[in-house]
């Protein structure tokens, strides 16, 4: 009995930082996600971005020729 006690100790220890390593690994996988999702956005504003100010010149260029 004593040795099953002693030994389970360890398995113990092994599974939590098993589990904290599995946590990390999915918090950092969040972090890269996130990140990822953020520079999408920034890509996606400096786009919308481009096109007005593609559209303003456009619109000048007419107010021009009249």
């Amino acid at each position: 009995m004593l040795i099953s006690v002693v030994n389970a100790v360890p398995i113990r220890r092994h599974d939590r930082e098993k589990r904290s390593k599995q946590e990390r690994r999915r918090a950092e996988l969040e972090r890269q996600r996130a990140e990822q999702a953020e520079q999408e956005l920034e890509a996606e504003r400096s786009r919308a971005e481009q096109e007005r100010s593609r559209a303003e010149s456009a619109e000048r260029d007419l107010e021009r020729e009249r």
